[in-house]
C-alpha cells in the first residue's frame, strides 16, 4: 500500500526532511566530538567508544521511519491487515532498537558525568549517585526488552493480530515504561546543576556552563509527548491506534536524538574554539597584512645595520638566539638600540662575524608553576560553594 506521498495533508514531505535533518545534525556533532577528543583532548574514554556503536542501531531506527514515511505516508486512515502487519513488525524493531540506543547512550552520559564532576580517584555522593543511576536504568531497559519481546506467544502475534495465540498486558510499557524513562530523565539533568552552582567560577561561566547541560530540557520534553501518546493509546482515545504507535516512535527518536546531542555538546566548545583558531591563522587577509608588515620591518632594520654598523656593540643591551641557525653555522646575534632584531646569517653575515666573539651578553630564566587544586569530599557540601574541576575551566574558556 502505497501513501500519498507529497499531499499537504499527510506532510510526508516535511516528515522526511525532519528526519533526515535529524540525521546530518547528529552526524556533525558526532564528527565534532570526535575531532574535540582526536585532535584537541586527545583522550578518547570507554563512552566515547560505546556511545559511538549507538549509531549503526540509531541509523536503524532512522531507516525503519523513512522506509514508513515514504510508503505508508505520516498519517493514514486505512490499511488493510498486510499493511498493519508491516506496520506494527517494523514499530517492534524500532522499539527494541530505541531501548537498547537509550540505555547505552544514558550510562554513558553518567559515565562523563563521574568523569567531569568527580575528582579522579575520589568517590564522593555524586559518583555513587551516576553509578547507581546507570545500574537502574541498564535494569530497567533490559527488563522492558524482554517485555516486548514476551508479551505475546507466539512472538509473531506481537504484529500479526491473525495469528492464534494470546497477549499480556501489550499496552502496558506505553505508559510504565514513558514514566520511568521521564523520571531517569529529570534525575539526569538535574544532577550536574545542583553543583555547577555551587562552583566557584564567574556567574557568566555558570550561565553557560549550566546551559550546555541543560540542553537534556528537551529529552524530558520528548518523555512527556510519548507519555502523553502512550495514554492515549491505552485509553482508547486515538482514532488510529497503528498510527498512535508510529506517533510513539517519532517521539522515541526525537528523545534519542537530543540525548546523542546531550552527550556530545560537553566536547563541542573545546572543539570549535580549535578550529577557529586555526582558521583565523589560515586566514588570507591575516596572512598578507603580516606578509607586509614583517617585510617591511626586515627592509628597515637591513639599512640601518648597513648605516650604523659602529654603533652594534657599543649600544647593545640584550642578544637573541636565533633558533633557526642554531647548531648549525653558530650562534648569529644581531641587535640595535631599544629593539631586538633577529637577522639571518647570510643577509648579514659581516655583521655576525662582527659579533662572533661577543658571546651572549645576558640570559633571562622564567619559571611558571601551576598548582592544581585536587576536590576532596570535604570541597562538595550542600552547605557552600565548591572549587570547580578543572574540566570547568576549559569548557568555559571554550565558550
Amino acid at each position: 500500500m502505497s501513501s500519498e506521498y507529497g499531499d499537504s495533508t499527510n506532510h510526508n514531505a516535511a516528515g522526511l526532511t525532519a528526519v533526515i535533518g535529524c540525521v546530518v545534525f547528529i552526524g556533525f556533532l558526532v564528527t565534532t566530538r570526535v575531532y574535540s577528543k582526536v585532535f584537541c583532548s586527545k583522550q578518547i574514554h570507554f563512552e566515547d567508544v560505546l556511545a559511538f556503536a549507538t549509531l549503526g542501531p540509531y541509523i536503524g531506527y532512522t531507516c525503519i521511519l523513512i522506509y514508513y514515511i515514504k510508503f505508508y505516508g505520516l498519517y493514514t486512515n486505512e490499511l488493510d491487515a498486510k499493511s498493519t502487519s508491516d506496520v506494527l513488525y517494523m514499530v517492534n524493531i524500532g522499539s527494541n532498537l530505541s531501548q537498547v540506543i537509550t540505555m547505552v547512550m544514558k550510562v554513558c552520559i553518567l559515565k562523563e558525568w563521574t568523569r567531569i564532576f568527580v575528582p579522579c580517584p575520589s568517590r564522593n555522593s555524586v559518583w555513587w549517585i551516576c553509578h547507581g543511576l546507570a545500574g537502574l536504568n541498564v535494569i530497567f531497559y533490559s527488563t522492558m526488552i524482554v517485555v516486548l519481546n514476551l508479551s505475546c506467544v507466539p512472538y509473531a502475534r506481537i504484529w500479526d493480530k491473525s495469528i492464534p495465540g494470546r497477549c499480556i498486558g501489550y499496552t502496558h510499557p506505553w505508559i510504565s515504561g514513558p514514566i520511568i524513562n521521564l523520571v531517569s530523565d529529570i534525575a539526569i539533568v538535574a544532577l550536574p546543576q545542583g553543583i555547577i552552582w555551587r562552583l566557584r567560577i564567574s556567574m557568566k561561566s555558570k550561565i553557560r556552563v549550566a546551559l550546555i547541560f541543560f540542553f537534556g530540557v528537551n529529552v524530558c520534553a520528548c518523555a512527556v509527548g510519548s507519555l502523553n501518546e502512550g495514554i492515549k493509546l491505552v485509553r482508547g482515545i486515538s482514532h488510529n491506534d497503528v498510527y498512535s504507535r508510529f506517533t510513539i516512535s517519532l517521539w522515541i527518536y526525537v528523545e534519542m536524538t537530543f540525548t546523542i546531542v546531550s552527550f556530545c555538546l560537553t566536547a563541542a566548545p573545546k572543539a570549535f574554539r580549535d578550529i577557529s583558531l586555526k582558521i583565523l591563522k589560515l586566514a588570507p587577509l591575516w596572512k598578507s597584512e603580516k606578509g607586509l608588515e614583517n617585510g617591511s620591518k626586515k627592509k628597515m632594520e637591513s639599512q640601518w645595520l648597513i648605516e650604523h654598523p659602529q654603533s652594534l656593540a657599543i649600544r647593545a643591551k640584550y642578544h637573541e638566539v636565533d633558533e633557526t641557525t642554531f647548531g648549525l653555522t653558530g650562534i648569529a646575534l644581531i641587535t640595535r638600540p631599544t629593539t631586538t632584531i633577529t637577522a639571518s646569517r647570510s643577509e648579514h653575515c659581516l655583521e655576525s662575524q662582527h659579533l662572533a666573539n661577543t658571546g651572549i651578553l645576558r640570559t633571562t630564566h622564567v619559571e611558571i608553576k601551576e598548582e592544581l587544586h585536587t576536590l576532596n569530599n570535604s570541597d562538595v557540601d550542600e552547605s557552600g560553594p565548591v572549587h570547580p574541576p578543572a574540566v570547568f575551566f576549559s569548557i568555559a574558556k571554550s565558550l
